[in-house]
């Protein structure tokens, strides 16, 4: 998605920073593939095409890698990538890298894309269309490409250089760096005194100065930041010292200014303390007086209240009197008419008493009658409940010898598959070692140049003892392999090669089994010494 017309500077770029390692994420175009391989970096692919490239979501892949020291970042142009993936490198690094955003080209810098649209979050996505029809140089051009394009451009997270500025507006460290050598790839780096005078370095180099003249070492950068900061030192020794000297006169000023308001305090605490102790005095006997005149003036106000008192008692006195007198005289009537009605009501509770009492006796009879019948109930519910358990116990000891039963089928259905399985695995290891037994042999001391093309040398030694650990032992069914993986019976691994050596190749990174017992290992030196003590 980028146009390329200088890639050449950017080795250049690459050794002035000291860049040793280099993440290559989604990076399509070939020329600046090929350019950036001869910079002699230890790289790591992601979705690039490359037999070693590691596939997968790169806000997924990135989160696994640690500690490099460059990164080129392409693909999906959109806000929510970009700026994820400009996270994830920082948190996945302790010093910032040197990162190249090779997508911020129209129409990405402010106008997402999407390959697709359904892995970016719903409130992330703007509204989307293909082939969308924009103005570009005051004509209207429609995009036909293979991706989605924002509808809308310049909005809030939208655009490939909005994420950049929102980033760096968290992270005032890091910064662009301002050069104009490649069409569409904005450079990020951290701030540093150092990387400022490498970045005068290379714009030294892109006004055509010679290298040789320019290209310091890392060591005569930082003397030279040493100098300066000496020299700011010094500067700062002189100007600190005149300000002692005038701190000192001042500090002395000051003495001399608290010893005179020490003096005045001392004579001013004097005279407060005589003011206080008359004012104390002046105020017991203010408040003496007035505890004298509240008490004579609470006498009085008793004296009337009682008075008041007693003029309504006796008034009220006077009223109950005769009030008293009306509710007993009217208690008397009442008494009377009273006694004649409990003489009536005593005669009618009587006759209801006896009629009670004889519906009591035959209630009690129908009750005697009805416990002897629940007690013959009861006789009968218990034999059927012994009935009842003996049945049950019955079916119990059944359950117990079908489920007996069962376990034993099962047990014997597990062996049956099994020995299926292993007749299987025989079967197909069988048919392997009679189809093209010649052309395997003669091919078999290739495979050794084979695993030495496709394996960095690091790991030269590890592959090649692994795959003659895989050849001569017990633990590699070639069968369970086979069966387990159609996909390379009728492949080149059966036909000219081995199933050992895909193994070793693509086997281990795709995690597939070789065996039903074996368990995955972390790396491939665990499997190694796994096999080693096997067979033992």
């Amino acid at each position: 998605m980028s146009n390329f017309y200088d890639s050449n500077m950017i080795p250049e770029i690459l050794g002035v920073f000291k860049a040793k390692n280099a993440v290559l994420s989604c990076l399509a175009n070939e020329s600046l593939v090929d350019t950036i391989k001869k910079s002699g970096l230890e790289l790591t692919f992601i979705n690039t095409g490359d037999d070693d490239a590691i596939d997968g979501n790169p806000l997924d892949v990135l989160q696994d890698l640690k500690d490099y020291d460059t990164i080129f970042i392409d693909g999906d142009a959109n806000w929510y990538t970009v700026f994820n993936e400009l996270n994830i490198v920082k948190k996945s690094n302790n010093e910032f890298p040197l990162v190249f955003i090779c997508n911020n080209i129209f129409p990405n810098k402010r106008r997402d894309s999407y390959a697709d649209p359904e892995c970016i979050p719903s409130e992330f996505r703007q509204e989307y269309a293909k082939e969308l029809p924009i103005c570009y140089d005051g004509e209207i051009v429609n995009i036909i490409d293979e991706y989605y394009h924002a509808c809308d451009e310049n909005t809030p997270k939208n655009g490939v250089l909005t994420a950049i500025e929102d980033f760096l507006s968290e992270n005032s460290h890091i910064s662009i760096m301002k050069i104009n050598f490649i069409d569409g790839i904005t450079v990020l780096y951290p701030k540093t005194q150092i990387n400022e005078k490498r970045l005068d370095i290379i714009n030294k180099m892109l006004q055509g100065e010679k290298t040789e003249a320019i290209s310091l070492s890392d060591k005569l950068i930082e003397n030279s930041l040493l100098v300066s900061y000496i020299n700011k030192y010094n500067e700062y020794g002189e100007n600190f010292n005149k300000f002692e000297d005038e701190l000192s006169k001042k500090n002395s000023l000051i003495e001399n200014y608290e010893r005179e308001i020490n003096q005045k305090s001392s004579e001013m605490t004097y005279k407060d303390s005589q003011i206080s102790s008359i004012e104390s005095k002046l105020s017991l006997k203010d408040s003496q007086i007035e505890n004298f005149e509240s008490k004579l003036v609470n006498n009085e106000n008793k004296i009337s209240a009682l008075e008041d008192q007693l003029e309504s008692a006796n008034a009220d006195l006077s009223q109950k009197e005769s009030y008293f007198k009306e509710e007993i005289h009217s208690l008397e009537n009442q008494l009377e008419s009273a006694n004649a009605d409990f003489s009536q009501r005593e005669i009618s509770l009587n006759s209801k008493v006896i009629s009670f009492e004889n519906k009591l006796k035959r209630k009690q009879d129908e009750f005697n009658s009805l416990s002897s019948n629940i007690k013959q109930k009861d006789n009968q519910l218990q034999i059927k409940q012994q009935e009842l358990e003996d049945v049950e116990a019955k079916l119990d000891n059944l359950q117990h010898s079908y489920n007996r039963q069962l376990s034993k089928l099962d047990s014997n259905k597990y062996c049956i598959s099994c020995f299926k399985d292993e007749i299987s695995n025989n079967h197909q290891e069988i048919q392997y070692l009679k189809n093209n037994t010649m052309l395997r042999k003669i091919l078999s001391p290739a495979a050794y140049l084979y695993l030495i093309l496709k394996s960095s040398p690091k790991e030269w030694s590890l592959n090649i003892n692994l795959y003659k650990a895989l050849k001569d032992s017990k633990c590699f069914d070639i069968g369970f392999y086979l069966n387990k993986n159609q996909d390379l019976i009728d492949s080149k691994w059966c036909k000219y090669f081995s199933p050992e050596l895909h193994y070793v190749c693509k086997g281990f990174r795709e995690d597939r089994l070789f065996n039903k017992k074996y368990f995955n290992t972390n790396s491939k030196k665990e499997l190694l010494d796994y096999l080693l003590t096997c067979d033992k």
